[in-house]
């Protein structure tokens, strides 16, 4: 195989398994699957670890962590998910590509995230031009050094080491940013920081603001309060929910504008899954009703509870549906969205 196959691998659909129904490939399942494909660094990161073969549990934990979100959404596409190894990163990172332009607020364009154009309209047009609807970044050592990694990721029920993070919640809150918490405010220290570009903005931006003056910070240099204003999450929180700025000097800056709270706000905050504080050493954080609300707001079709009888697919079990013939045409166009994914060697 020569570097180039190594580096970039396509590995993986997963799908919610419910009820006995075929695990996502059935139009009645309502559930978003994923396909997902490893992207390596020229310092193969992955590969050196064995991450890029599909039975890895790296693989089958992030494999989990789309599934526990594609249970919550509404929607029979195929979401591409992009895994990326990125020495560049801190820890991990989230984002989407572009969707569609759906309005204008002043003589800014409105552009949602496109995995949502994809949910709602069966488009996106960002995974034409960037080849996902959403990429999550990995640096490989901080995996190593500070997270766990679940040996039982299809049931979610091993104890998680007290003294490490859980990785399914870390890629499931990266996901999450994929998804739409996420915008284009500036975070350089200068004027601009806080601010939107002249020209467009996104779903998310639209959808929050600073109180106070109605600047990012107050004539004293100190963070002005910032909330979301979505309905939904609102009425669950009991008034507009509020969103990270602990200030531009602070050590967890890099959390503001896109999390919920901070590390001193109630636990209705701090204890869901796209929290601007940590997730905590030792314990898994699902996808709570504040969280979910969010996206509701956003305008995804969510479902509050996966069913008591639903499980994660595991790799294998996803690409053996992917072995049976049928006539499907969701199967045909999930076998062409892996067919897209791998790179020849």
């Amino acid at each position: 195989m020569s570097n180039v196959a190594r580096r970039r691998l396509a590995v993986l659909v997963v799908a919610a398994l419910c009820a006995g129904i075929s695990p996502g490939f059935a139009s009645e399942s309502h559930a978003v699957t994923f396909a997902i494909e490893f992207v390596d660094n020229v310092e193969e990161d992955f590969g050196t670890r064995g991450w890029l073969e599909p039975t890895s549990l790296f693989q089958r934990n992030i494999a989990a962590a789309a599934a526990e979100w594609g249970s919550r959404l509404t929607s029979n596409e195929v979401m591409m998910l992009r895994v990326r190894a990125d020495r560049s990163l801190a820890r991990t990172g989230g984002t989407f590509s572009n969707g569609l332009t759906i309005g204008m607020i002043g003589q800014r364009d409105l552009v949602e995230p496109g995995p949502l154009s994809l949910t709602r309209t069966g488009k996106n047009p960002g995974t034409a031009f960037f080849g996902f609807d959403i990429v999550v970044g990995i640096n490989a050592q901080f995996v190593d050094d500070f997270y766990w990694i679940d040996p039982q990721p299809e049931q979610r029920t091993t104890p998680v080491q007290s003294d490490r993070g859980d990785f399914i919640s870390i890629i499931m809150h990266e996901l999450g940013h994929g998804l739409g918490m996420a915008g284009v405010r500036s975070f350089v220290f200068d004027a601009s920081y806080g601010g939107l570009p002249a020209d467009f903005l996104l779903l998310f931006d639209s959808m929050s603001s600073f109180g106070g003056d109605g600047f990012v910070e107050d004539s004293k240099g100190d963070p002005n309060p910032m909330s979301f204003t979505g309905v939904t999450s609102s009425a669950i929180f009991g008034g507009p929910v509020p969103l990270s700025n602990v200030g531009r000097f602070d050590f967890l800056f890099s959390q503001n504008f896109y999390h919920l709270g901070t590390c001193f706000d109630p636990a209705i905050l701090t204890g869901s899954l796209m929290n601007g504080c940590s997730i905590p050493n030792g314990v898994r954080l699902p996808i709570s009703d504040l969280d979910l609300a969010v996206y509701a707001d956003l305008g995804y079709e969510t479902v509050p509870e996966p069913g008591a009888t639903c499980a994660i697919a595991t790799a294998l079990a996803s690409l053996g549906v992917m072995r049976r013939a049928s006539n499907s045409a969701r199967e045909r166009k999930v076998a062409s969205l892996m067919r897209r994914c791998v790179v020849a060697g």
